[in-house]
């Protein structure tokens, strides 16, 4: 979005706005113009077609659902060596999925829409890839620093640490979901077993 003309910016939250309420092919060019304020001339100007500003707006939710978990993800590296940073190993990734819920949504209907739409996925594929290296480079540096097993792949661990944040979509859909402390025990016994050094956690 920081690339983006100011205009175009507003275009594009405005759609993001709208598509909380519609559909992406129920949205209409007036409704774009009246939620931004923006003419039709500035709208075709900045984009070609009312799909490719559809797209682009849904593209930003998706960002926004990857900017949160590498957000929550870096946090682990502020946190002061010692034995109790295990807490924060071990843990921010599965608080991760139980406080995002509402973007996990929008971005699990982001990823399902692009299935159907090349021209979204091809918008998609340079944010996916920039949220997977970014978690990847935190897991790289906590590799540095010992802290991760030493078979641990970190560009695989943060594919792994992305698919269980989104996976908890179909607990987000059930009639009876599971409690939430038994989700981040199971997280966090995952996460100790196969991803960070054993022990870490337990105070001298």
């Amino acid at each position: 979005m920081a690339t983006l003309h100011p205009t175009a910016h507003k275009l594009v939250r405005a759609t993001s706005e709208l598509l909380e309420k519609h559909e992406p092919n129920s949205i209409s060019v007036q409704q774009v113009i009246e939620t931004s304020g923006v003419s039709s001339g500035s709208l075709y100007h900045h984009f070609h077609s009312l799909g490719n500003l559809v797209n682009h707006a849904l593209a930003d939710q998706f960002r926004e659902y990857g900017d949160s978990i590498v957000k929550f993800t870096t946090r682990i590296l502020h946190t002061p060596p010692g034995p109790n940073e295990a807490l924060g190993l071990h843990s921010v990734s599965g608080k991760t999925a139980a406080r995002i819920g509402t973007l996990r949504k929008r971005a699990t209907r982001v990823i399902a829409y692009s299935i159907q739409d090349r021209a979204l996925e091809e918008l998609l594929r340079p944010i996916q890839d920039r949220i997977t290296q970014s978690i990847a480079g935190v897991f790289e540096e906590l590799k540095r620093r010992g802290y991760l097993q030493p078979q641990v792949d970190p560009l695989v661990a943060a594919v792994f640490i992305q698919a269980y944040v989104l996976g908890r979509i179909v607990d987000d859909l059930a009639i009876t979901q599971i409690n939430n402390d038994d989700w981040l025990a199971l997280i966090s016994h995952v996460n100790r077993a196969a991803i960070f050094v054993p022990g870490l956690n337990e105070n001298p």
